[in-house]
């Protein structure tokens, strides 16, 4: 987290209804209800139930969502828990992520652990040590993992190629069998 200081008391936001802010460094940041942010977000944690649009990028060592998020930038943090809709126009850098619904990054993931559970589209590479998904993936790069487990429900693609590196692949359709 680029900006947030340890040692300096920062002020939690929170957004009831439909209301906006212009961004910032916070402790908390908690969205019930429809929220625009025009700025960038750094904070500890993230929870929103309802709408996020964040004309900026998203830093939060904990991000917990049940609706839609959108980012203008990119997202960067350490445990991301989604289930909704995510549309990143930058970058999706975590260190863990369970992702429930319908995910669009426009650049590219990077991160330990990734599980993916609906459809997703991303732009660019996807290089991570671990990656899970259940149900459809479109990749126009690379997706570059130690670990791969698939199940597929839908038309899934990755652009360039599947890389694992030293480590183990496991691909199957939805009926079960292996492809």
């Amino acid at each position: 987290m680029a900006d947030y200081d340890k040692n300096l008391k920062h002020s939690d936001l929170k957004i009831v209804g439909d209301s906006g802010s212009n961004g910032g460094v916070f402790n908390k940041v908690n969205i019930v209800g429809n929220a625009e942010i025009n700025g960038d977000i750094d904070c500890l944690t993230f929870k929103c139930t309802g709408t996020a649009e964040i004309d900026g990028s998203l830093t939060s060592n904990v991000f917990k969502t049940t609706g839609d998020v959108i980012t203008k930038g990119s997202l960067r943090g350490g445990e991301v828990n989604l289930t909704g809709n995510l549309n990143i126009r930058g970058s999706l850098t975590v260190t863990k992520a369970q992702l429930n619904g319908e995910i669009q990054i426009e650049e590219g993931i990077a991160g330990d652990e990734i599980g993916i559970y609906g459809n997703c589209t991303v732009k660019g590479d996807c290089q991570v040590e671990h990656f899970r998904l259940k149900g459809a993936a479109q990749v126009d790069g690379m997706l570059n993992a130690e670990r791969v487990e698939m199940k597929l429900l839908g038309l899934s693609r990755a652009r360039r190629s599947l890389e694992v590196i030293f480590g183990s692949s496991r691909i199957l359709r939805g009926d079960g069998c292996p492809c």
